[in-house]
């Protein structure tokens, strides 16, 4: 689990970021924390296209920043329900941009949805 540390200020130049909060899915030393934050988002696919990285957060603090390479429907890795109109992405954890936030809290950008465009 990452420590809370100061509020996050995002570079202009990483912009834009999804950042998705996984408070529902993710339980620290029982799930899969990768699985949580790349897995069904209800989202479009039209505006994720331009998503530079994706910020998984737990409790408002960022617990890993992805650099998604592709975005597909759900239901092909999925037979959940869930999954129906829903996306996940595949992509690799961005090392250099994932310790710049990792540990930051982002509590601030959400309210009831938990996912959220930084733009």
């Amino acid at each position: 689990m990452i420590k809370i540390e100061d509020e996050v200020h995002f570079d202009k130049y990483d912009l834009p970021i999804l950042l998705v909060r996984i408070d529902k899915s993710y339980i620290p030393g029982k799930s899969d924390l990768d699985k949580s934050i790349k897995e069904h988002w209800r989202l479009k696919k039209d505006k994720v296209v331009s998503v530079r990285y994706v910020c998984g957060v737990y409790r408002g603090i960022i617990q890993r920043v992805y650099k998604p390479d592709k975005w597909l429907d759900s239901t092909k890795v999925s037979n959940d329900p869930k999954a129906k109109n829903r996306l996940y992405f595949e992509g690799k954890i961005a090392e250099s941009v994932n310790k710049k936030y990792e540990g930051k809290n982002a509590s601030r950008y959400f309210t009831r949805n938990p996912v959220r465009y930084v733009v």
